[in-house]
């Protein structure tokens, strides 16, 4: 009976977590939908005043001599590659190849949606999580634990099924609460009886 129980509330507390990174998820990309200001970066100090989840324009040049690819088993490739200037603490990600010749189509001003380290320490990019500090520290080098990514996005409302999902999680995440809510005033009303 115990471990059927403790066994339930894992299962809940799993769920709710779930269901709150799909919440977390949907409200950013909304934001970032809304949000109609961009930030302009046209200098190294610029980089300490950008926020998470905002719209930039970068005037930095991109550092192509730094750049790194990395590919994943799922077929995806990136190339990280610095602006100059920028200590590794503001890097531009692409995703596929670059092919030489290319580089001219990269030019100041690079436009981009930013994002910062989560709490697993990764950095979300086109729905993919990069550990960046690992690939970099493979590398040789160490990232700032500030440091910031810049990948190019499309300004455009969440999908259809994001939404969705997110209003279940919603839904569910009221629902644990109401339940909560009516067990502690059940357990109350019965040690008051």
């Amino acid at each position: 009976m115990i471990k059927q129980q403790s066994s339930n509330l894992i299962g809940t507390a799993f769920i709710l977590l779930v269901a709150s990174m799909i919440i977390g998820q949907y409200f950013q990309d909304l934001s970032f939908y809304i949000n109609s200001q961009s930030f302009d970066v046209k200098s190294s100090q610029d980089i300490k005043q950008i926020k998470n989840n905002s719209d930039v324009r970068v005037f930095l040049p991109l550092d192509f001599e730094q750049s790194i690819g990395i590919s994943f088993l799922s077929d995806r490739e990136f190339i990280l590659t610095p602006f100059k200037g920028s200590s590794l603490s503001l890097i531009y990600v692409t995703e596929g190849p670059i092919v030489v010749g290319t580089e001219k189509l990269l030019d100041s001003p690079v436009l981009g949606r930013t994002v910062k380290s989560d709490f697993a320490d990764a950095w979300q990019v086109n729905g993919k999580s990069l550990k960046l500090k690992v690939i970099y520290q493979k590398q040789g080098f160490t990232l700032p634990d500030d440091a910031i990514v810049v990948y190019s996005a499309q300004k455009k409302m969440p999908s259809l099924w994001l939404s969705f999902i997110a209003f279940i999680s919603l839904i569910y995440i009221l629902w644990q609460v109401k339940s909560l809510f009516l067990f502690i005033s059940s357990s109350i009303q019965s040690k008051k009886g």
